[in-house]
């Protein structure tokens, strides 16, 4: 694999201009911040272009206007067939195109770094950003040999009108917490409650650069911006029945505990806790958990390797990997992938303010939306649970609001959940798909099936076993549950 990077790497450095293509969300943006960052150190003219998926439209586009040669960040590999007169490297992590074969070197050029090809799960052990940064620490190693009197020394240039500092070292290394940021934002700490695979390797050398640290914590989400009853309230990986979803519950325990809720004005969390404290919250919920469920399994999933920044400040979004990543999908996912990328770069001012108002607008967003959801039902079949968008929940967050509607408490874990919604800018529509660990391990893959089901109905779609999505055209939906609930019986 190192040596596959190199060889990406002395391609990319060999190059005038690069256009990178990456994908918008949080994995998808580290990775084209990563590939930006490094091609600025290197000191190759670049642009970056960020789309919600790559198809024949945006290849015809790239094909008119010949770049020098196109980085594919966090895709590309399931497009390997199509891209014929691009000359073009892929840094990617998801199942390649089934038509292309097993593996990398049946594309129309081997130039691709996929941890599949190399007997690697792109879903938990290498992310999109992670396959990246292995590419751009081989650039800084190649550049450092061609120069060894070219130090890390500090520098400031402009991106987006904004300074950022993209020189610091200059083997590239401090972009492991960009992976990390990627590798956590896909999820792919969540079957194991911690990194593993190459992605830890990369936490590891993230961690030599100063820039990563490595924390056995609480692996609820909010640790360090949500008020201690909000943790508890909103915890759904995993739940705390009786907790999940209840405001007035989740105060009480807190309240129950002995813990005081707020300093002066403000509502505590958990890093302004002391280590006493923790400790104490952290046994009486293993406790309640126990005594409600008796699975200690779930009572232990409390508990996780968690990452943080040391360099960046403590009780901020940008601090926690998974707060980090969440504010990098909100910009996403509501085309302003370009800022989470500022954000990435090192801005912490009209970035940082920018990227918190797209924040509270998407969880302002996903409450509405699962509001109007819950008004309208979800559709139980044998094997799925399905809802309509329609026009009131965007394509770009229907996989969102999925996800947290399989969490949350109104429904069992024992099925998927499916989510459309009408994409305005294909005429098509949007599916997206989500299941859990549990069915995963029965044997549901919801990239393969989200493939095929949509195939069959002159659509497309592809990603990962947990998490998966596709485009089909409008009318198609009746069809597509219903075929895929005979698949996933098949499956299970």
């Amino acid at each position: 694999m190192q040596k596959q990077a190199g060889k990406l790497a002395k391609i990319i450095l060999d190059s005038g201009f690069v256009k990178v293509v990456s994908h918008i969300d949080a994995d998808g943006i580290s990775a084209g911040s990563i590939a930006v960052i490094a091609l600025e150190r290197a000191g190759i003219e670049h642009e970056i272009l960020f789309v919600k998926q790559l198809d024949n439209e945006v290849l015809d586009k790239l094909r008119a206007d010949k770049p020098e040669l196109c980085w594919f960040t966090d895709l590309g590999t399931g497009m390997g067939t199509h891209m014929s007169g691009i000359n073009a490297v892929i840094t990617d992590h998801h199942l390649p195109d089934k038509n292309s074969g097993k593996g990398l070197w049946s594309f129309h050029k081997p130039n691709q770094l996929n941890p599949h090809d190399f007997d690697m799960d792109g879903d938990v052990e290498l992310s999109g950003s992670g396959a990246t940064y292995l590419v751009a620490r081989e650039m800084g190693k190649l550049a450092r040999d061609q120069d060894t009197k070219q130090g890390g020394s500090q520098s400031t240039k402009k991106s987006g009108g904004q300074d950022v500092n993209i020189q610091t070292p200059s083997d590239n290394t401090d972009l492991a917490q960009l992976a990390v940021v990627g590798a956590v934002g896909d999820l792919q700490d969540r079957r194991a409650r911690a990194l593993t695979g190459m992605n830890k390797e990369i936490a590891l050398e993230g961690e030599k650069a100063g820039v990563v640290k490595a924390l056995d914590d609480i692996f609820l989400f909010g640790r360090e911006t949500r008020a201690l009853y909000k943790l508890l309230q909103y915890a759904s990986d995993p739940e705390l029945p009786g907790l999940t979803g209840d405001r007035n519950a989740s105060t009480s325990f807190l309240e129950g505990i002995g813990l005081k809720l707020s300093s002066g004005e403000k509502w505590k969390t958990w890093v302004q806790l002391s280590d006493a404290e923790r400790k104490r919250l952290a046994s009486a919920l293993v406790k309640h958990v126990m005594a409600t469920t008796g699975d200690k399994e779930k009572a232990m999933a409390i508990f996780g390797e968690v990452y943080v920044f040391p360099k960046e400040e403590e009780g901020t979004e940008l601090h926690d990997a998974k707060e980090f990543s969440t504010m990098l999908n909100s910009c996403g996912r509501y085309g302003k992938a370009e800022i989470g990328m500022r954000l990435c770069m090192g801005d912490r001012d009209e970035a940082l303010k920018e990227a918190k108002n797209m924040l509270t607008g998407h969880r302002q967003n996903l409450v509405s939306c699962l509001n109007w959801i819950k008004e309208e039902g979800v559709v139980e079949m044998k094997h799925l649970r399905w809802f309509h968008g329609m026009d009131r929940v965007q394509d770009s967050v229907v996989g969102t609001v999925a996800n947290m509607l399989l969490g949350s408490k109104e429904f069992k874990d024992d099925k998927c959940m499916f989510g459309f919604a009408n994409d305005l800018d294909t005429g098509m529509v949007k599916v997206s798909g989500r299941a859990n660990r549990r069915l995963v391990s029965k044997g549901v893959d919801l990239s393969v099936l989200i493939g095929k089901v949509a195939g069959e109905l002159g659509g497309h779609g592809g990603g990962h076993a947990v998490a998966a999505g596709g485009h089909i055209p409008e009318g198609k939906e009746q069809e597509f549950v219903k075929r895929m609930d005979e698949l996933l019986g098949a499956s299970l």
